[in-house]
């Protein structure tokens, strides 16, 4: 099990993760994800096409850097909480998500950083949240 608060400082240079609590990785076979990291925009109402044109912008960055981590993103479009995107990153393990993390920032430097402010600034609030997959309490049929 993972236990982490993470907030996004976009004030810094390139913007960093600030981390607090224990972090514990959690062991997992297959090569699969262990460790599943979201990321919760919180969009001022009016701003959706401006941070769908951002997130496009950042997409083109990683692709001319050829940053191979994906990133999963969905949108909850009715609710208390809407407009809200969210961003889904997997890695092997808690270790491995916050270094390719500080990797992948690093790599893109300014142009990263000046897109993540812009997001940020389109934002009511941004949340974290540090997930690990419990394969001893999920359900997945056989195909």
């Amino acid at each position: 099990m993972v236990c982490a608060v993470a907030l996004l400082d976009v004030t810094t240079e390139p913007p960093r993760y600030l981390v607090t609590g224990q972090l514990v990785p959690v062991p997992h076979g297959r090569n699969e994800a262990g460790f599943i990291g979201y990321v919760f925009l919180y969009l001022k109402p009016g701003t959706g096409a401006e941070v769908a044109e951002l997130l496009r912008q950042g997409n083109e960055l990683r692709r001319r850097h050829n940053i191979r981590d994906a990133i999963i993103v969905t949108s909850s479009v009715v609710g208390y909480d809407a407009p809200m995107l969210l961003l889904r990153i997997h890695a092997r393990d808690v270790n491995d998500y916050y270094t390719q993390t500080a990797r992948n920032a690093e790599m893109m430097g300014e142009e990263f950083a000046n897109i993540v402010r812009q997001v940020a600034g389109h934002t009511r609030y941004i949340e974290t949240s540090n997930n690990v997959q419990r394969r001893d309490l999920s359900y997945q049929p056989e195909n």
